[in-house]
């Protein structure tokens, strides 16, 4: 079917066709830089790296840009609080939240442009908007008149009485309206400043993306993403800023993901929990709940990476669909890297079995150029492409990737059978269609795992960080599997199940295989 994506804007699921036939325009709102960053900082960038890679795939050629604030009240404050400036306080918490980027595999931003840069782009949309009356001068800032935009409110569906709450806009005698939001602020003395028709000042929150957008993707942009909690009123005033400027649409999909809450709420890993009803209320609800840096949230090195491998972090985050709350916590993220034990563990047996290393094989990277998946067992390959043709679905119905996930676990099944009704382990090791069916079943799994951005290269086994403990351990492992199998033999299954029992509640699993038993932690 054919690609389709929810749009806050219309709250419907439309089919996507891009303003350029084959490109793709996509900008997300990125941090304000003023303290390291949180795992809440992780989740938009985790989803819409995946899902530019599930555009490219698809044949687009995609520019996704991610801005950086780094000039705004928080980090006049928190600059001051610890005695540097604020470009120094703003570097420093750049490379930080670029640092976890990576960490966690985000590799497909085009453009990550700083909000200082593009000082004379907001200017010159300020300017226009003060031309087409749109906005006004007082006394050194300019102010957006809401009221003069006759469809202000559209995104988040609120009219102009309820403008007052949540705004970040300051009330101030002189000003059209409450709602009235900044465009541009004059700075007090010892703050950022620049030169402008209106006096030495700064610009306003919203109107920074709306230039950078503006500057990078055009006038009217494909698809514009964000945490939902930036719906209103970030969103809604970059939309009526940009259209009363350039008088076009600015986007034609409006994407939000939900937020990042504190809970240990069970359930499967993988699946499609679509966000429903009045999006107002469930952004208020989940903003209730969600962690965030004012809330106190750790850092994602002291809070997370410190005890889970990135990829354990981001297979979490795609095992949910994108518009749902995300509820995190340890016991959640200690059942994925379970999950996840699952692929390791048939990822070293089919090493074992063919010699190949997994990591290396040549997956396709685009839809066209996926394998005709043809050949002997046909009912193997029939199974796989059905499963193939099911995570497109998925993928296709509004980027589920929750849904995706859970085909992946069910390929994982399919082939973990294969392996054992072929006895590939066993006495069919040598059987050439029999290999040459599981690595195209392994080679689909890379294929579509690098969508979701999982799987790409070897994840390392945890140390302690002394060799000579590890080769203790080592050594050890290998005695009570030499044990264990003599007990076996001489028929004494009480105390070999208890040595195995014992070692699964120490998080060591023993696996038996034809060609004897291996161990895996965790």
């Amino acid at each position: 079917m054919p690609l389709r994506i929810y749009s806050t804007l219309t709250r419907t699921r439309e089919e996507f066709h891009p303003v350029v036939p084959g490109q793709v325009s996509m900008y997300l709102c990125g941090p304000t830089v003023y303290k390291p960053a949180h795992i809440g900082h992780m989740v938009g960038p985790v989803i819409f790296d995946t899902i530019k890679r599930y555009l490219s795939y698809l044949g687009y050629k995609v520019t996704w840009v991610v801005n950086i604030t780094d000039v705004d009240d928080k980090l006049i404050v928190k600059a001051s609080e610890l005695g540097t400036t604020v470009d120094a306080l703003a570097k420093k918490m750049t490379k930080d939240y670029l640092d976890n980027l990576a960490t966690l595999g985000v590799t497909g931003i085009d453009h990550m442009p700083y909000a200082t840069q593009y000082i004379s782009e907001m200017q010159e949309i300020i300017s226009g908007l003060i031309a087409k009356g749109y906005a006004y001068p007082l006394n050194g800032d300019v102010y957006f008149e809401c009221g003069r935009d006759e469809d202000y409110g559209k995104l988040s569906g609120r009219n102009l009485n309820d403008m007052l709450a949540g705004t970040r806009a300051e009330t101030m005698d002189g000003k059209h309206n409450p709602a009235d939001f900044a465009l541009w602020k004059s700075s007090k003395p010892g703050e950022p400043a620049w030169d402008s028709p209106w006096g030495p000042g700064r610009p306003g929150w919203h109107i920074e993306c709306s230039a950078m957008s503006r500057k990078l993707l055009g006038d009217t942009i494909d698809i514009h993403g964000g945490g939902l909690d930036l719906m209103f009123p970030h969103h809604e005033n970059e939309l009526a800023q940009s259209e009363s400027f350039t008088g076009k649409c600015f986007c034609n999909f409006w994407m939000h993901n939900g937020l990042l809450r504190k809970g240990s709420a069970g359930g499967k890993i993988g699946g499609d929990h679509s966000r429903h009803g009045d999006l107002m209320a469930e952004k208020v609800a989940q903003e209730e709940q969600k962690l965030a840096g004012s809330k106190g949230a750790e850092s994602v090195r002291t809070a997370v990476f410190a005890k889970f491998p990135p990829e354990t972090v981001r297979f979490f985050l795609v095992s949910t669909h994108y518009r749902s709350p995300v509820d995190f916590g340890d016991d959640r993220l200690e059942e994925t890297a379970r999950s996840l034990d699952g692929f390791y563990r048939q990822i070293e047996t089919f090493q074992r079995i063919t010699g190949q290393d997994f990591y290396s094989l040549e997956a396709s990277s685009t839809r066209t150029g996926t394998a005709s998946l043809e050949g002997t067992p046909t009912e193997f390959f029939s199974e796989l492409r059905s499963l193939r043709d099911r995570f497109y679905d998925c993928m296709d119905d509004d980027f589920n990737t929750g849904g995706g996930v859970g085909v992946l676990f069910d390929l994982r099944k399919t082939i973990n059978g294969f392996i054992a009704s072929a006895k590939l382990e066993g006495e069919g090791r040598g059987d050439g269609a029999g290999l040459a069916a599981l690595t195209a079943g392994m080679t689909l799994l890379k294929e579509l795992s690098s969508i979701l951005g999982v799987f790409l290269k070897l994840v390392a086994k945890p140390a302690s960080g002394n060799a000579a403990d590890d080769e203790f351990v080592d050594g050890l492992m290998k005695l009570l599997i030499e044990l264990r199998a003599a007990l076996r033999k001489e028929k004494n299954f009480a105390l070999a199940d208890r040595i195995r029992n014992e070692l699964t509640a120490l998080k060591v699993t023993l696996e038996d295989r034809p060609d004897g038993t291996g161990w895996k932690r965790g």
